[in-house]
Order: C-alpha cells, then sequence, then structure tokens
C-alpha cells in the first residue's frame, strides 16, 4: 500500500517573490555604492552630490547616476582641483573596489535571505 500526496505550486506567487526578493537586494547592494561615492564626489556647491539616483529595474538591473550637465566632465577629468572636497572618479573607483563589492554581495545575498525565509 502506498501513499501519494499531491501539492500545487503556485509559480506565479513564487516568481513575484523572486523579484520582489531581487529588487530589495540590489537596492542593498547599490546603496553601499552610492554611499562609498557621495564620500568622494565634489561638493563645491552641493548640487552634483545632491542629485545622486539609484534605480532598479523591473528586469533586475541597477544605474546609479549623478544628474547634471556637469557630472561626467566632474567624473572624468582628473586634472580638476576640488577645493570643497571629493575627486574624479567618484563613481568608477568605488565600483572597482573589491572590498567594497563584497560588501555589496553580502548585502544582496543578506535581503535574499530576509525575504525568501
Amino acid at each position: 500500500m502506498g501513499i501519494s500526496l499531491t501539492k500545487s505550486l503556485d509559480f506565479g506567487k513564487v516568481s513575484r517573490k523572486l523579484r520582489n526578493a531581487g529588487q530589495k537586494g540590489m537596492k542593498a547592494g547599490l546603496a553601499i555604492l552610492a554611499e562609498e561615492s557621495e564620500k568622494q564626489v565634489p561638493k563645491d556647491t552641493g548640487t552634483l552630490a545632491a542629485s545622486l539616483g539609484v534605480t532598479v529595474t523591473p528586469e533586475l538591473s541597477g544605474v546609479i547616476s549623478y544628474n547634471t550637465a556637469y557630472a561626467r566632465v566632474q567624473h572624468e577629468r582628473t586634472d580638476y582641483r576640488h577645493p570643497g572636497g571629493g575627486k574624479a572618479k567618484y563613481l568608477s573607483d568605488p565600483a572597482e573596489d573589491e572590498s567594497l563589492l563584497r560588501r555589496m554581495e553580502e548585502a544582496l545575498g543578506e535581503a535574499l535571505r530576509r525575504e525568501l525565509s
């Protein structure tokens, strides 16, 4: 004699939960990168720093941006001096920091664990 159990799984619900967890995890990781970038961005008037934006798309890709007409020039021109503090490469330098990337991965993992538990 055997016992048979049937359990249906709501794949739509699972998919929504996974997407939500991924978005929260991506936001958590990007917040770490944005925080480090904020420490390095030129601070002459504060306008550039205030224009920081973090976006996570439905496809789970993330974007960190500074939205001023001069953000790209300030980022790329290493010959500029910033008397108010900050430096060029204020976004790309943190994005290449291995220890920062590990912290971002840990934040992503933690957010996923929290959301899926």
